[in-house]
């Protein structure tokens, strides 16, 4: 982590060593340390799969620090025309301590390629620090930043972590403007003679660079991946699916705001497009329809109904039936012929599949009204007000709802805990399963209105009317409702230090980590019918929410209070519902805490 104002760094902090934490957390380069003395009656073939499984622990903590990383060194570098940028490493072997020998992941079983993704955002992390305006960085200094050892081509093995490194290398050069300046040959041959994730990274680094540019040649590139802007005579080409759902990306973020007719056609049909006959197809498909989504807002961000041109096709009405359901409808456009046949690998039936288009049709309906105040539309986002209704609504769609819907009104976002309660739907809160113990030190700390978490005199009343499937199907909805709000107030106050918004969401992260803690037995208390109601891991999920959003309104300021949370929060190894997404959302915050 080179390149950091030291000096600046201890007047900014003068009073503790927080920074010196922060380089520890987030330092990947060390081996991982494994303090585990061998028992006697433990056989050394046993005791070595015991060392390996704590070390694959604690590497899910590893493959997420260079998120952190790459936001705390943001912007830190000004690289001469003759250096090149080194790239971390991330290592995930460990050390014996008592023997002092190393330990590789041998003998136990781990998912496939489980590094590929933390390599590429190491490589991410490593090209954001260099600085938007920084001179002379020329197509010949990208291209010469190719790091390892190369073929005989001059290219990297393709598979390798540094191949995967410098593919996200690429993109973080494309957001910080920098590959504009990659030459046309350039890019040809990254496209023809890379990897996979190389040119992943391209994809997505070009269209950052050209944001809400249209620009043509890039479009070009992007189409070549994206089977649907494609004509039907075209060659097929095999592009893997990762690719794909790349560049659907990259179409969102080159048409960012431009509200291009043929591209919104083309990605509003993308959501809800149908397995097919090809095999190929029916994998990852609710990353593709979600990107879907998240591209079609993209490009129509913020536009609402004002763009004339769109008025016919639509756009709420299909996004809500793909949010809600229906019989399915026959696919239109140039690639309609090849998915005339179903799938070969998915038994569908006659309805549109929620499952795989309602994040992504949720989502795009809260970007394209972002700020506008359509209360219309707000009305089709509104949480179930009728148990029927709210069975068919998992509590992870509930929540998007709830955070597209606070999108649409933006300037009514309050950070007060009165506002989220009231965010609450009456039948949540007439039906969540009360509290056994209430906190009251925690009500004494925040100055909140003691009526918290459901916790009201209706609730207890119908208590006993509630069966144990519907106990956990109102708590899960409660948390989902309320974790959108919180993740709301996150974005509305994003850096502005917000003592209200800070008070609320720190109120609400602190009661999650002690309900999680109780259902561990790492604390006292015995658990709440609630938290007992909710689960472990949706007990986990709300805190790691919680604490993205603090962290996004106290951004760049370092607070103390969040770092002991944080220091807490990572030190939870061997923790069945701790996992890598826990670990990422853990240095995330981090990361925003000290951006910069």
């Amino acid at each position: 982590m080179g390149g950091l104002d030291d000096e600046f760094l201890q007047l900014r902090f003068p009073d503790d060593r927080r920074m010196d934490d922060v380089r520890t957390f987030l330092n990947s380069s060390q081996r991982i340390q494994i303090n585990m003395p061998q028992p006697p009656n433990v056989p050394d073939h046993e005791f070595l799969e015991e060392q390996e499984r704590r070390l694959y622990m604690l590497c899910l903590r590893t493959m997420a620090l260079p998120i952190g990383r790459g936001m705390l060194t943001v912007s830190s570098n000004r690289p001469s025309e003759t250096q090149t940028v080194p790239v971390p490493r991330l290592c995930l072997s460990g050390r014996d301590v008592v023997r002092g020998t190393t330990i590789e992941i041998q003998q136990i079983e781990v998912p496939a390629h489980m590094n590929l993704w933390p390599a590429f955002h190491n490589g991410v992390a490593a090209g954001l620090r260099i600085c938007p305006d920084t001179p002379h960085l020329t197509s010949t200094w990208i291209t010469n930043n190719r790091q390892g050892p190369r073929s005989s081509g001059g290219m990297l093995p393709p598979g390798t972590d540094t191949s995967t490194e410098h593919g996200g290398f690429l993109m973080a050069l494309g957001l910080t403007g920098h590959l504009r300046k990659l030459s046309i040959y350039s890019i040809f041959d990254y496209m023809v003679r890379s990897d996979e994730m190389v040119r992943l990274g391209l994809l997505l680094g070009l269209s950052a660079a050209y944001r809400g540019t249209g620009d043509l040649a890039t479009t070009r590139l992007l189409a070549v991946h994206v089977e649907a802007l494609l004509p039907p005579t075209s060659v097929e080409l095999d592009v893997s699916q990762n690719l794909q759902v790349a560049a659907l990306l990259g179409v969102g973020l080159l048409y960012q705001g431009t509200a291009k007719r043929h591209m919104v056609e083309i990605l509003l049909q993308e959501i809800g497009r149908p397995p097919g006959p090809e095999m190929e197809n029916y994998v990852e498909r609710e990353s593709y329809s979600l990107t879907a989504g998240l591209a079609l807002g993209l490009v129509t961000l913020g536009l609402g109904d004002s763009s004339s041109a769109l008025h016919d096709l639509a756009i709420p009405d299909t996004l809500y039936y793909y949010m809600n359901g229906g019989n399915r409808r026959i696919m239109v456009g140039a690639q309609k012929e090849k998915y005339r046949l179903p799938s070969f690998q998915i038994k569908e039936g006659p309805a549109v599949n929620l499952d795989v288009t309602a994040p992504g049709a949720t989502l795009a309906l809260g970007l394209m009204y972002f700020a506008t105040g359509n209360e219309a539309i707000s009305r089709l986002l509104e949480p179930p007000t009728t148990i029927y209704i709210l069975q068919f609504v998992r509590p992870d769609l509930l929540q998007l709802r709830i955070i597209a819907r606070h999108l649409i009104h933006w300037d009514r976002i309050e950070a007060t805990a009165t506002w989220v309660e009231q965010q609450i739907p009456e039948l949540l809160r007439q039906n969540i399963s009360p509290l056994e113990e209430e906190d009251a030190s925690m009500d004494e700390q925040t100055g909140d209105d003691p009526v918290q978490h459901g916790g009201s005199a209706a609730a207890t009343t119908h208590e006993s009317n509630l069966s144990k499937v519907d106990q956990v199907l109102y708590s899960q909805a409660y948390c989902s409702v309320m974790c959108g709000s919180a993740i709301a107030i996150g974005l509305r106050f994003a850096g502005t230090a917000d003592p209200a918004a800070i008070k609320t969401l720190d109120h609400y992260l602190l009661y999650f980590i002690e309900q999680g803690n109780r259902l561990n037995k790492s604390a006292p208390e015995a658990p709440s019918k609630f938290a007992r109601s909710v689960g472990r891991q949706v007990i986990e999920n709300c805190s790691m929410v919680l604490l993205l959003s603090l962290s996004l309104v106290l951004a760049g300021t370092g607070d103390i209070r969040v770092l002991r949370a944080v220091r807490m929060l990572r030190s939870r190894i061997g923790v069945l519902q701790v996992t890598y997404g826990s670990h990422m959302a853990i240095h995330m915050a981090l990361g925003f805490l000290f951006l910069g």
